[in-house]
């Protein structure tokens, strides 16, 4: 018998009455944090990659607004060589660390790596380039041997 205010009395199709116990019992609640702790898991790994993704989308943004002046000096000088004037300062971001211009498989390419720190754990000091299009048109290639292809934009995918 129970003689709890949480007891509710169910009566049975037979006549019999017994005695149920309102509320949850404990392994109802373990399954319930153990449903809640693979969800959370989940969307934590989904949140880094989208973090990741952010952070590279934002570097390739950056090369923007010096495309045409790096295309525009390379026309010019025809090597790589004396690039890094064109970009007058470095390009850097709390997510840079530093940015150069370099003979990358004999095709001239803005290099940036990553931070140490301040940015998310699977591009930490690694390395993307930016390559200058053959023949000075056409779209810029982006590549990156050290980042995983599901954290790059679809532009840099493959190549």
């Amino acid at each position: 018998m129970c003689w709890h205010k949480n007891c509710k009395i169910s009566i049975l199709l037979y006549g019999g009455i017994t005695m149920k116990q309102a509320g949850f019992t404990l392994i109802e609640i373990m399954i319930v944090v153990a449903i809640i702790g693979i969800l959370a898991a989940i969307a934590t790994v989904s949140y880094n990659g989208y973090v990741a993704r952010a952070q590279v989308a934002e570097v390739l943004g950056m090369i923007s607004p010096y495309k045409l002046k790096l295309i525009e000096q390379y026309s010019e000088e025809q090597s790589c060589a004396d690039l890094n004037i064109a970009l007058n300062e470095s390009i850097s971001t709390k997510y840079i660390a530093k940015s150069e211009i370099a003979d990358v498989a004999g095709t001239c390419s803005v290099v940036f790596t990553f931070n140490a720190t301040n940015v998310n754990y699977v591009l930490r000091s690694k390395n993307i380039y930016f390559s200058i299009p053959d023949g000075l048109n056409g779209a810029w290639n982006c590549k990156s041997n050290d980042i995983s292809q599901r954290y790059l934009p679809v532009s840099c995918q493959g190549i």
